[in-house]
């Protein structure tokens, strides 16, 4: 069995062997630019057309509009097709709001006051925007229930005013829409807001980072009717631009990650992370270094490990940085790539259908945004000519280190399922070696 597995393996050698040197590779690929309207300052992702791919949505502040870049399927993007919307937009975000089964656009319209809803008709084309009062400077924009009857309502930032708003969805009873905002006062310029449940009792709250040095973040508990109750306020750097909650030390509740661009001898650029004590407060933050200016921050699983890393978007250095979780919500010193100019946003999603998280970056100065594949795997080769499951790289690495450099046998040999993702097939290498090498048929890729 081994000297046939060797005879089989031998024509991939040259194209494979660089593989086992995986985990020194870079985790993304080089940039790759699509240009949008002018001065995109926020950037989101969602399957817009139906099409189980992730397309992407910027909000354009130079232009008023918002432009919509569909996938090709392969983590390619079509041109982008651009809506209006209000004067000066800053944030988007894509959720079902009139419950068709389809994702709908909320865009915060900093410039004229208002927020602006584009209904999906079903396709990722949308209709005319519904344009709501929402208060002056309406600055981020996130969207889930907040009153617990099963339709999405909208939180609202307001730079500048010091203010929070919430805005119900007025489904059923009086047609999806949005209902007056109700205000929270609190202080400082708040300029991000997200939503999870912190206090682990099945209700969404809020978190909101402040800029101009008012030197927190404020966690907003909810009611469990979506209302809110008062701020609490924990230190987090100087100048926090952007916040962001995910489970970052695996013990099941929302921690978070602030960035933050200001200076000072404690602070010059970096990422904040505030530890949940499991009861909907938060532990002191910790420091750590993030470029120069880091301006927006996302959190995924991006070397494959089970624990979310961070991306940071750093809109001095035009690089996004990569801090990779050490499985306690700790991190690496972080990896640089290269995007556009000014980056001032920054999502993730997975963009080519392969299983790992991709990113894209809103870059304000280049009016385009950056697309970076991620490189980590699973890296499946469309192998299923038989039927069984195709080819996995990593599968096909520890094969060869067996081979040739006396690397743990696998167990059993024909499943290699060494890294707990399918085996490798051997027909399917027996094809892909008569494709490559003898004008064998070419992979039918789904």
């Amino acid at each position: 069995m081994r000297q046939s597995i060797i005879g089989l393996l031998t024509g991939l050698w040259i194209i494979l062997s660089f593989y086992s040197a995986y985990a020194d590779d870079p985790l993304f690929a080089a940039k790759v630019d699509y240009p949008v309207g002018a001065a995109p300052y926020s950037i989101f992702s969602a399957d817009l057309d139906g099409d189980d791919d992730y397309d992407l949505i910027t909000a354009n502040y130079g232009s008023s509009n918002v432009s919509v870049l569909k996938n090709n399927g392969d983590g390619t993007f079509a041109a982008d097709v651009v809506y209006s919307v209000g004067s000066s937009p800053t944030s988007v975000f894509s959720i079902n709001f009139d419950y068709d089964d389809d994702c709908d656009l909320a865009v915060a319209n900093f410039g004229s006051d208002n927020i602006s809803i584009l209904t999906n008709y079903g396709d990722g084309t949308f209709a005319a925007p519904a344009n709501y009062d929402a208060g002056d400077y309406p600055y981020s924009v996130f969207s889930t229930d907040f009153n617990g009857d099963g339709f999405n309502d909208l939180a609202v930032a307001h730079g500048g005013t010091g203010s929070v708003t919430w805005m119900l969805n007025t489904c059923p009873e009086f047609g999806c829409g949005l209902a007056g905002p109700v205000y929270i006062y609190m202080g400082g310029a708040p300029v991000s807001i997200f939503a999870a449940d912190f206090d682990n009792d099945t209700d969404q709250d809020l978190v909101v980072a402040h800029d101009e040095y008012s030197g927190h973040v404020s966690v907003f508990k909810n009611n469990g009717n979506g209302t809110f109750a008062s701020a609490l306020h924990y230190e987090a750097g100087i100048y926090s631009v952007s916040v962001f909650s995910a489970d970052l030390d695996g013990d099941t509740d929302f921690d978070l990650a602030v960035a933050n661009c200001g200076s000072s001898p404690d602070y010059i650029g970096g990422v904040l992370i505030l530890k949940n004590n499991g009861n909907g407060t938060f532990a002191p933050a910790t420091y750590y270094s993030a470029g120069s200016g880091p301006w927006s921050v996302f959190s995924a699983d991006f070397d494959g490990d089970e624990d979310y890393d961070l991306a940071l978007a750093d809109s001095i250095d035009d690089v996004v940085l990569i801090l990779k979780n050490n499985g306690n919500g700790s991190f690496a010193p972080a990896d640089i790539y290269g995007v556009g100019e000014n980056p001032v946003s920054v999502c993730s999603a997975d963009f080519d259908g392969d299983g790992d998280y991709d990113l894209a970056t809103a870059n304000l100065y280049d009016n385009n945004v950056s697309v970076l594949i991620n490189l980590s795997g699973p890296y499946y080769i469309c192998g299923d000519f038989d039927g069984q499951p195709g080819i996995n790289i990593l599968d096909v690495v520890h094969l060869i280190n067996y081979i040739y450099k006396n690397g743990a046998e696998p167990i059993p040999l024909e499943a290699a399922e060494m890294d707990g993702l399918p085996g490798i097939n051997i027909l399917d290498v027996v094809r892909l070696i008569n494709y490559l090498y003898k004008n064998g048929p070419e992979p039918d890729c789904p």
